[in-house]
């Protein structure tokens, strides 16, 4: 549990349904910290998130979640891969709403309902602005929580960090219209 409260990005997501979940066209997995080699702690959290699922829907997922993905279930049909997508500390480069626009250009078809996997802090987030590129977002219960230290995203290493980093970009991916 963290010292501090959550802020209204943070607090939890309404989980999907099992009607939601049956609705759903493709399967969304994004990226939480870059990690410096491989894919990450929470990168491969994620991953197995994905494989547990066990969910027969088209997966696109960022690099990192698809090299852990190889690993942990070599037969994962992976749709598409988003590459280059990890933010800076600014987030004038990559971050959420790249992953999302490259999945838009990766899809064969107009996809409107989607399942997003992404860490319990990032997905009310990551929800948010899927439904500002035409996405309608659910994301299932249970997400990975951890976080992890050896980023190379300072903001990945806890969640003191985290919310440090949402505080400050919020007001940014406003003014970007990205929020």
């Amino acid at each position: 549990m963290s010292i501090l409260p959550q802020t209204k990005m943070e607090q939890h997501y309404q989980a999907a349904s099992v009607e939601q979940f049956r609705a759903t066209e493709i399967i969304i997995g994004h990226e939480f910290g870059a990690p410096s080699d491989g894919a990450g702690l929470v990168n491969r959290l994620l991953a197995q998130f994905i494989v547990d699922l066990n969910f027969n829907r088209p997966i696109y997922v960022a690099e990192s979640i698809a090299n852990a993905l190889q690993e942990i279930s070599p037969n994962t049909n992976i749709a598409g891969v988003f590459h280059d997508t990890s933010a800076n500390t600014l987030a004038s480069k990559g971050g959420t709403m790249a992953e999302l626009e490259q999945v838009q250009s990766q899809c064969a078809i107009t996809v409107r309902k989607t399942l997003h996997v992404a860490h319990a802090r990032h997905v009310s987030r990551v929800l948010r602005q899927a439904r500002l590129v035409g996405f309608d977002p659910i994301a299932p219960p249970n997400l990975p929580e951890e976080f992890d230290p050896a980023s190379s995203q300072w903001w990945c290493r806890g969640p003191l960090r985290w919310k440090l980093r949402e505080v400050i970009g919020q007001p940014y991916l406003k003014l970007r219209g990205q929020l």
